[in-house]
């Protein structure tokens, strides 16, 4: 029993667009930091990001934490 893989925001075409639509609503860069300062992700562990959505995050926290392995 596998299920379909659902893009972002539900809808292949908005994708490109959810990333930008994210930082509108107040949840861009400056969210990203708090929620990987409320995290105490230390370097050199190991994360799993479970409906990581594009990866924003993950990539903001290999930029931060560089001898961290992420996976989403």
């Amino acid at each position: 029993m596998s299920e379909k893989y659902k893009p972002a925001m539900a809808y292949d075409f908005l994708t490109p667009i959810f990333d930008w639509f994210i930082n509108v609503l107040g949840y861009g860069k400056d969210f990203k930091r708090m929620v990987l300062e409320l995290s105490e992700i230390r370097n050199g562990e190991k994360v799993l990001d479970v409906g990581c959505g594009t990866g924003a995050l993950l990539l903001e926290a290999k930029e931060r934490y560089p001898n961290s392995d992420f996976v989403g």
